[in-house]
C-alpha cells in the first residue's frame, strides 16, 4: 500500500533532507572555525610580535565579522529546513487531484498545479474525492490495466497528513471527476457507457456528480465559514435521460450557514441539434455527519448473506445487455424478492439486497446518493417490466456509512396513472441507518404486460 505520512516521507525525501542538514551542520562548523582561527592568530600575535595595538583591532573585527557567521548559520538554516525552504517541498504544498501517466497530460498536470489552495472536502468529489486508504481491503489498492498508473491526492481534511501515491482509481471516482470551466460556477466531465440502465445513465450517478460539483463549489464559497462535507438532502428533478458523452455543471450557492449550507445544481449536456439540453436540476444541502447520535432508527430487514444470495452476474446475458450499470456493482439480491427474474414476480412491490463497488471502493455519503437509485425498479417484484423513468426523487443521507457491504431495500405500494412511489432505505455493515429516499416514476407497460393488482 503506497501511503506515506508527514512526518514519515518517503526515502528520497528522507535522503534529500539528510544531505541539507549536514551541509548546514557543516556551515556551522566553518563559521565557529574561522572564528577560531582568528583568535588563536590574535594570540599569536600577542605572543611573537608584542605590539598589542594592531592585532588587538585586527582580531576584534575578525571577531566581529565571523563570529555572526556562524551564529547565522546555527539559526537561519535550522528555520529553513523546518519551514522546507530547503529541501523537497512537503506533500501539503499540493491541492487538487494531480494525476500522472497515461491519465493526464503534462497541460492538465500544468493546469491542476495552477489552482489556487483550497479547503479540501471529504466528499465528493469530490468532491473525485480517495478517502483514507488505511481502511479499503485490498483489493481496492490493487492497480488494474486500465487504471492510471499514478494518483496523487492532497489531504482529505486541513491538516491531515494521509496521501495515496500509487494506487488504482475507482471507475466510479474516474467517472464523477470533474475540471474546472471558465467561471467560478461551472465544470465539466462525461459519461461512458458503462453506466447505462436501459437507454439512459443511471439518475443516481448523475445525482452523486451534482453533488461532487456542488461540494466543490461550497469549498471554494469564501462565506462558508464552517466546512461543510456531507450532502444531506437532495430534491431532484429529472428533465429528459442522460446520455454517454460530456457534460457541463453549473451551481449556485443559495445559503451558508453553520448547521447547513445550500445550493441549486444544473447538469446539461449537448442535444442532437447542438443546443444545451437541460438533464437534471437539483437543490442540495451540505453539513456534517461525522458523529450523528441516532435515538430511534428502522431495523434492517432479514435476509440472508451476501454469499446466499443471487447475483446480478447470474442474469441472463440479455438482461445484463441493456443493464451495463450492474456490471460497476457487486449486487446480491435476496432470492426472497428475486423471483421476477425467472418470470415469477412475488407481487409484494419489495425488492432487497447487498451492493457495493464492484472494484471494492468503500462506499461514502455522496455514493450513498447513487446507491439509493441503483437497484433494478421495484415494479419488476409488481410484475411491471417496462421503462420506469424517475421524475423527482428526494434523499436523505443520515450518517456517514461504515466500510463494506450496503444493504438496500425498495417498496412500492401505490402504482396507478401512469405513476408509482418507490421508497428506498439503506443500512451500513454497522446496521446503522444511513440513507433513504422517495422518488416519483412514470412506468410504461410492455404490450405483453398488464398491470399488477394487490
Amino acid at each position: 500500500m503506497a501511503l506515506t505520512d508527514a512526518e514519515n516521507p518517503p526515502e528520497p525525501l528522507l535522503a534529500v533532507r539528510g544531505v541539507t542538514g549536514l551541509v548546514g551542520v557543516l556551515l556551522v562548523l566553518v563559521g565557529f572555525g574561522l572564528t577560531g582561527l582568528v583568535g588563536v592568530a590574535v594570540l599569536v600575535g600577542l605572543v611573537l610580535i608584542g605590539t598589542l595595538e594592531v592585532w588587538v583591532w585586527v582580531g576584534l573585527v575578525g571577531l566581529v565579522v565571523t563570529g555572526p557567521v556562524g551564529l547565522a548559520a546555527a539559526v537561519v538554516l535550522p528555520v529553513l529546513f523546518a519551514l522546507d525552504v530547503v529541501g523537497e517541498p512537503r506533500a501539503e504544498a499540493m491541492t487538487g487531484p494531480v494525476a500522472v501517466g497515461p491519465a493526464a497530460s503534462s497541460a492538465q498536470a500544468a493546469e491542476v498545479a495552477s489552482r489556487p489552495a483550497a479547503r479540501s472536502r471529504g466528499t465528493s468529489s469530490l468532491r473525485a474525492r480517495l478517502t483514507n486508504m488505511s481502511d479499503l481491503p485490498a483489493s481496492s489498492t490493487a492497480a488494474s490495466d486500465d487504471a492510471p498508473t499514478l494518483q496523487v491526492r492532497a489531504p482529505l481534511e486541513p491538516g491531515s497528513s494521509t496521501f495515496c501515491y500509487t494506487c488504482a482509481v475507482s471507475s466510479y471516482d474516474d467517472v464523477t471527476s470533474l475540471e474546472p470551466g471558465p467561471a467560478e460556477h461551472e465544470r465539466h466531465g462525461t459519461f461512458d457507457d458503462g453506466w447505462m440502465i436501459g437507454n439512459a445513465v443511471n439518475g443516481g450517478l448523475v445525482m452523486a456528480t451534482g453533488l461532487t460539483a456542488l461540494g466543490q463549489h461550497l469549498a471554494l464559497d469564501p462565506d462558508e465559514s464552517t466546512p461543510h462535507v456531507d450532502p444531506v438532502v437532495l430534491s431532484a428533478y429529472f428533465m429528459t435521460a442522460s446520455q454517454p458523452g460530456p457534460f457541463t455543471v453549473t451551481t449556485e450557492v443559495i445559503r451558508t450557514g453553520r448547521k447547513l449550507s445550500t445550493g441549486q445544481v444544473s447538469l446539461v449536456q449537448q442535444g442532437d441539434d447542438g443546443r444545451p439540453v437541460e438533464r437534471m436540476r437539483a437543490i442540495g444541502s451540505f453539513g456534517n455527519l461525522e458523529q450523528v447520535d441516532s435515538v430511534t432508527q428502522s431495523s434492517p430487514p432479514d435476509l440472508p448473506p451476501p454469499e446466499g444470495c443471487v447475483s446480478a452476474a447470474e442474469a441472463p446475458p440479455s438482461f445484463l445487455a441493456n443493464m451495463r450499470f450492474l456490471e460497476r456493482l457487486d449486487l446480491r439480491i435476496d432470492p426472497a424478492t428475486a423471483g421476477w427474474a425467472v418470470g415469477r414476480p412475488s407481487k409484494q412491490g419489495v425488492i432487497r439486497g447487498w451492493l457495493r463497488l464492484a472494484d471494492g471502493r468503500d462506499p461514502d455519503t455522496t455514493m450513498l446518493m447513487m446507491a439509493l437509485d441503483a437497484l433494478p425498479p421495484v415494479a419488476f417484484d409488481l410484475g411491471m417490466l417496462g421503462w420506469t423513468p424517475t421524475l423527482e426523487f428526494t434523499g436523505h443521507i443520515r450518517r456517514r456509512p461504515a466500510p463494506g457491504w450496503l444493504l438496500v431495500s425498495l417498496a412500492s405500494e401505490n402504482v396507478g396513472g401512469g405513476l408509482m412511489e418507490e421508497d428506498a432505505k439503506i443500512w451500513d455493515s454497522a446496521g446503522h441507518l444511513v440513507a433513504q429516499s422517495r422518488q416519483l416514476c412514470g412506468y410504461r407497460m410492455p404490450s405483453t404486460s398488464r398491470p399488477a393488482h394487490g
